[in-house]
């Protein structure tokens, strides 16, 4: 995996619900609560730092610095997303799900 365009759109391509990012492991992708990873390459902590820093808003980043999780909403084209954020000493992980 190069670039987090490449697993961001395979789940756009995809009826999945779900795309986790998490440091340290594959991308992966749920559909129909059944989970399949984007690629075998896993993912490194400025990966995931670098997407989040582009879709976090200003306002939840020092909430997310103080309590190590956050919740917002990210919209594409065509998407609406809502967006889990953890980010601690052990687990540093963006979960989208789809809003219908």
């Amino acid at each position: 995996m190069d670039s987090f365009e490449n697993p961001f759109s395979e789940f756009l391509k995809s009826q999945a619900e779900t795309l986790l990012l998490r440091a340290g492991f594959p991308p992966l992708i749920y559909e129909n609560g059944r989970d399949q990873e984007l690629s075998s390459i896993k993912l490194k902590v400025p990966e995931v730092l670098s997407i989040l820093e582009t879709i976090i808003p200003d306002a939840q980043q020092e909430s997310l610095k103080e309590s190590g999780f956050e919740k917002f909403e990210f919209q594409t084209e065509h998407y609406r997303f809502c967006v889990d954020v953890t980010w601690n000493e052990s687990i540093k992980e963006i979960r989208f799900c789809k809003q219908i």
